[in-house]
């Protein structure tokens, strides 16, 4: 009996001992097929979820943002920049009394207008200072652009002219061996300074702007029928504008064989139309004599001011109360 019970003890402890050992070997199972539910510190270069040799990568810093950097913003240059840089290197060499510089910097419409060349217009230029004229001072004002390839530059200066003057007579004596007395007659000079106030045109020619001589701006061809008054023929045919007047040019032909003043004190010489405004040329500017039985192919008539247009009309010999008045009207 006691065999019995001895026996059976030992086998209910190997079926216990044997249950155990198969708990044990499913718990590891299961554990070895759940990944998601790892609760221990991975090992070096684990990466659950990810292909075989990737690494996780460390938080990300943060990466600054970079404010775009600003675009520095140009200085707007003025479009009369360039005639304003001519203007004073044109001064310039009138003050350096370098002629022939100046000269290269006049435009060859204006120059061909005048009837000169380069090497003519540097000749003027010597023959003034040789007359005493000196340039000084100058200031650029203001500049503005009137047409597609003209721009005005408002300047001022000082032309100064130098004229030469006796001083009275000085008398050395100079004792050595011999006295002797000498003469000397010194002259000096006296500078009189004129302040200069005008608007200079400079022209588009050849990609550079070049000054414009005496200021011309441009002409303007005109195609009338020529008029006759008291045996005064008289056809335009040309209008000029500079930046202080304008000029209308004509033919005019004297058909009496009397000496013709044409600018009289009881008459309007000329009424100039630039649409409603209404301006008059000054006798005083304008002198027109032409012989008897003689042509003149260009005489002109001057009024003042700067135009940025052209008159539209234009009457001639206006006179109140005298038949016909005035003489002569032109459409243009």
């Amino acid at each position: 009996m006691n065999k019995k019970m001895s026996f059976l003890s030992i086998i209910v402890i190997l079926v216990l001992v044997l249950t155990g050992c198969q708990a044990t070997q499913s718990a590891q199972a299961s554990n070895t097929n759940t990944t998601g539910q790892f609760n221990g510190t991975p090992p070096a270069g684990f990466n659950p979820g990810q292909a075989p040799g990737s690494s996780v990568a460390a938080t990300a810093t943060p990466t600054a943002t970079l404010k775009p950097t600003a675009t520095a913003t140009a200085t707007t240059v003025p479009v009369t920049a360039a005639a304003v840089s001519q203007a004073k290197a044109y001064f310039a060499d009138l003050q350096n009394k370098d002629f022939t510089a100046a000269s290269r910097l006049t435009s060859i419409v204006s120059l061909s207008y005048a009837g000169l060349t380069r090497p003519q217009a540097a000749s003027s230029l010597q023959a003034q200072s040789l007359a005493g004229t000196t340039w000084s001072n100058l200031q650029i004002v203001d500049s503005q652009v009137f047409s597609d390839d003209t721009i005005l530059v408002h300047v001022t200066y000082t032309a100064g002219t130098t004229t030469g003057t006796a001083t009275p007579q000085a008398t050395a004596t100079a004792t050595l061996q011999i006295a002797a007395s000498a003469t000397a007659q010194a002259s000096t000079s006296t500078t009189a300074a004129a302040q200069k106030d005008e608007v200079w045109a400079f022209r588009l020619e050849s990609g550079s702007y070049l000054y414009n001589w005496d200021n011309l701006i441009d002409t303007k061809t005109v195609e009338v029928d020529a008029q006759t008054a008291n045996h005064i023929t008289i056809q335009p045919t040309q209008l000029v504008r500079f930046t202080d007047h304008l000029e209308l040019h004509f033919m005019m032909q004297n058909k009496t064989s009397d000496v013709v003043y044409f600018v009289q004190s009881y008459d309007t010489l000329a009424i100039f139309h630039f649409g409603d405004q209404v301006v008059e040329a000054a006798k005083s500017d304008n002198q027109i004599v032409i012989s008897g039985l003689r042509t003149a192919y260009d005489e002109k008539i001057v009024v003042k001011g700067l135009y940025t247009s052209y008159p539209t009309w234009v009457e001639i010999k206006k006179w109140q109360g005298y038949a016909p008045n005035p003489w002569y009207t032109f459409q243009f």
